[in-house]
């Protein structure tokens, strides 16, 4: 609860707080923010993170309880920030800052592109208590994610992976990735890591390397990604599952070719069923993300996308509503056709973060295909994959104790509540 939280934040007596959100998450960020400057007003707030990439200082003319915001990559530049408040410095040479100064917004210069990933620490895990976090698809508990690279070169309209780390691809080390894994292993006992970079295989002799260090350091270890399915092959598929990858999550969007090509995929439903059926080969499970409601949508191209889910036969299948986020070329689309009624969506309802979940805006009125039939495929793409007798059939036979049935039980009530 926002209590709760208030609560946790001020017994650490701190002197600034720093907040990173997403677009979804910034109706959570204003209420927050706004309860704790109630509470102690000499708290200096900063709010970084991919919404702030994609507004820049819109924010600030919301609320005045965010001191500072930040764009680009912060881990050096925050630091000099907190460097500068403590000494009364000048805050004009903060690469990256936007504040108020005698009421006027500035907006410092971006910062400087990290280009060696390796000069970064390794998370410090003993700031958490590692055993609460979970995630749907565990082979091993406890578990942690991993970001082994910034920036993708791609250019899917929808997406706003760019805005924070740009699209040139830079690459931690394998021996530093795996450095991480090993010390993770070693203190904390992880044996499954979540792989959060948009496009893992985007080097496939990075991976090589990669895999070849987890086997070099014989880490026995479960880990997974996400990349894109014109971007593997049968043999580096082997050499992933050999070093311990279990999953893969695919950025399907649609069956549709036509969608594809209006989402600027670069990449055709042939490429996604090769991928999709290398992995099956090898025994890499696979996981599919679908959007329904694309610009130049009709219903018979969401008909093709739930058809493809079910022939694809992927082992974990999510659709959700197309949603414009800002800063992405979806955004932009959307209000050079009127298909978006407010700009500021995100803006909307902001009381409702900490009350039990979000009502989701910003989707597309499309011509032909108003948002309620979006919105009742994508929960019939969803229900006809899941309540398959042959998917329901495999999850049972695949449950290897109390633990697992606890989780499917859990993940179909959640179905459920869905509608």
């Amino acid at each position: 609860t926002l209590e709760k939280l208030v609560g946790e934040i001020l017994k650490e007596e701190p002197g600034m707080v720093g907040l990173s959100a997403m677009t979804i998450q910034i109706g959570g960020v204003l209420e927050l923010t706004a309860e704790l400057k109630k509470r102690k007003p000499s708290l200096k707030i900063i709010v970084g993170g991919h919404h702030v990439n994609a507004t820049r200082a819109e924010l600030l003319q919301f609320t005045e309880n965010i001191d500072f915001l930040f764009y680009g990559e912060g881990e050096k530049e925050v630091y000099n920030l907190v460097k500068a408040l403590e000494s009364g410095t000048t805050l004009a040479d903060i690469r990256g800052l936007i504040y108020k100064k005698e009421g006027r917004v500035i907006v410092n210069d971006p910062p400087l592109t990290i280009e060696n990933l390796d000069e970064l620490p390794f998370p410090d895990l003993d700031l958490l208590d590692i055993k609460k976090y979970d995630i749907y698809y565990a082979k091993s508990l406890p578990l942690t994610s991993i970001l082994a690279s910034r920036g993708c070169p791609y250019q899917c309209i929808y997406c706003s992976a760019s805005l924070v780390h740009g699209k040139r691809f830079r690459l931690r080390s394998p021996a530093n990735v795996v450095g991480e894994m090993l010390e993770d292993y070693q203190k904390y006992r992880i044996k499954q890591f979540v792989i959060k970079d948009s496009t893992f295989t985007a080097d496939k002799q990075w991976v090589y390397d990669v895999c070849s260090e987890i086997q070099k350091r014989r880490l026995k270890i479960y880990w997974s990604c996400n990349t894109r399915a014109d971007l593997l092959d049968e043999a580096l598929l082997k050499a992933m599952k050999q070093s311990g990858c279990c999953f893969i999550s695919f950025g399907i969007e649609s069956g549709s070719q036509k969608i594809l090509n209006a989402l600027k995929k670069g990449m055709t439903t042939d490429h996604i069923r090769k991928a999709v059926a290398l992995c099956k080969k090898v025994g890499i499970q696979t996981i599919g993300n679908f959007m329904i409601g694309n610009p130049t949508e009709t219903e018979e191209d969401a008909k093709q996308t739930i058809a493809f889910i079910k022939a694809l036969n992927l082992d974990l299948a999510f659709t959700f509503l197309t949603i414009a986020y800002p800063g992405t070329e979806i955004y932009h689309w959307a209000q050079h056709h009127q298909a978006l009624s407010d700009r500021h969506w995100y803006m909307k309802e902001k009381k409702q973060a900490f009350a039990g979940g979000w009502e989701i805006n910003g989707s597309l009125e499309l011509e032909g295909f108003p948002k309620e039939k979006a919105i009742a495929m994508v929960k019939k793409a969803n229900k006809s994959f899941y309540f398959r007798p042959s998917f329901i059939l495999k999850r049972i036979s695949n449950i290897r104790g109390v633990w697992d049935l606890k989780r499917n039980f859990t993940s179909l009530v959640k179905l459920l509540r869905k509608g």
